[in-house]
């Protein structure tokens, strides 16, 4: 079988990381963007998405675009999505028995 390609990172991942280099705790950062500081963790935690809303602020607080934000989400979800119908479609070609082993690896 071919190897997939590795996941996206998630935004919140990246967010961390700059906090992290910049010094900048979560609550000052939450603060700075007026936003609820569970919230924010959620989002590094990668436990939920960046909305355009939240894309914005992400954009101001970092000195970078929204779009940078809203792509880097939308590409995670993209890539979410092909896995979930690739392993669908593996799922359903393995109960019924539609490729051999030998087909397979290619």
């Amino acid at each position: 079988m071919r190897k997939q390609a590795r996941a996206p990172t998630h935004p919140g991942i990246i967010l961390k990381e700059i906090l992290d280099e910049t010094g900048c705790s979560l609550v000052d950062a939450a603060r700075e963007m007026s936003v609820d500081a569970t919230v924010l963790e959620q989002f590094i935690q990668g436990k939920i998405d960046c909305t355009p809303e939240l894309a914005k602020k992400l954009a101001e607080l970092t000195k970078t675009s929204a779009e940078s934000w809203q792509n880097m989400q939308d590409r995670l979800i993209e890539h979410q999505k092909m896995k979930q119908s690739a392993d669908s479609l593996n799922q359903f070609t393995e109960e019924h028995g539609l490729f051999s082993d030998e087909f397979r690896k290619f």
